[in-house]
């Protein structure tokens, strides 16, 4: 919450304006009040000067206005006539006045238009924002300048209370305690991130990581072919893609991925299910060439040494 100054006037001037059905009528109480500082405030918001800056012959200024009715319009229309400016024309949009109008509302409403907004006005009459209240000079509201945070009135606290079995899931994993999916609180999903949408912003490097298949053996599932693709890297190019066996008890299989880039090199050929390496068949069927591989760790060795150099990646230390 923020420390504010109750003003009861403002309750009071929203009643006043404002109807039942919160439409506003701009009842006559309100426009026989209405002065220079009243229409600098409209004119800052709602106003607007075209026209050429050089001469006052052709600048010209307009207050807009659609919701005020015929009775409240000819109202303003007199207040304008009561003020000195004169009658503008209305179009039912807006009112508009004309070079002389225009020259009599600026010099009127001059010393109430902020600096915030007096380009609106004409160059001739813009830094002359001299208004200082007098009723508001000896109050606290006069000292202010920003909002001051205070913190928020606890008015009820929820304790829950304790059950039988709350010993056994007392637990809390750090950062995720809630899990959003487009506002929602859900559960398994796997568009889910900890703490809301807020990780996709916050993390430099996302990976979007999927199961692609599940991996058998006759008809038991060992492991799952798995796709990663880097939707943000602000480190290195994104947008990469990888794909590689994970195997249940092993973890990602060296030796399926280096069967897969060996035929992407050309460095295993693949006719029909055979895989060939050296003129050597070394299995039918992916499953029995990785196999093969596993068995052969001198010819893994030498195809991931083949498939580096290709790449132009550097060799780990273990097969040096």
């Amino acid at each position: 919450g923020f420390d504010t100054l109750t003003m009861p006037v403002l309750a009071d001037l929203c009643a006043e304006v404002y109807d039942s059905e919160r439409r506003r009528p701009a009842p006559a109480s309100v426009l026989d009040r209405l002065d220079a500082r009243g229409i600098a405030v409209w004119y800052g918001d709602d106003g607007t000067f075209a026209g050429s800056y050089a001469r006052w012959g052709k600048g010209k200024a307009a207050l807009y206005n659609k919701s005020l009715t015929g009775e409240a319009r000819a109202r303003v229309m007199a207040t304008f006539e009561r003020l000195g400016i004169g009658r503008p024309r209305d179009d039912g949009r807006g009112f508009w006045f004309n070079s002389d109008q225009t020259a009599a509302l600026h010099a009127l409403i001059a010393p109430f238009v902020h600096p915030a907004v007096d380009y609106k006005l004409h160059p001739s009459r813009r830094g002359r924002f001299a208004w200082h209240p007098v009723e508001a000079a000896e109050t606290d509201l006069a000292e202010r300048r920003v909002l001051r945070a205070v913190p928020a009135r606890i008015v009820k606290r929820y304790v829950k209370p304790q059950t039988r079995g709350m010993n056994r899931f007392d637990l809390e994993v750090e950062g995720n305690h809630t899990y959003l999916a487009d506002g929602v609180v859900v559960h398994n999903s796997p568009e889910t991130t900890s703490g809301g949408r807020a990780l996709k912003f916050y993390a430099s490097i996302r990976m979007d990581v999927r199961r692609t298949e599940t991996i058998k053996q006759g008809t038991e599932s060992v492991g799952v072919r798995t796709k990663v693709k880097v939707v943000k890297n602000k480190l290195a190019p994104p947008f990469r893609e990888a794909e590689f066996d994970v195997i249940y008890g092993e973890g990602i299989s060296k030796a399926a991925t280096v069967l897969d880039a060996g035929v992407e090199q050309g460095l295993i050929e693949k006719s029909g299910t055979w895989y060939t390496y050296k003129n050597e068949r070394i299995g039918q069927g992916r499953e029995n060439a990785k196999k093969w591989l596993q068995e052969n760790q001198t010819t893994l060795i030498d195809l991931e040494t083949k498939i580096r150099e290709a790449l132009n990646l550097r060799a780990p230390a273990s097969l040096k």
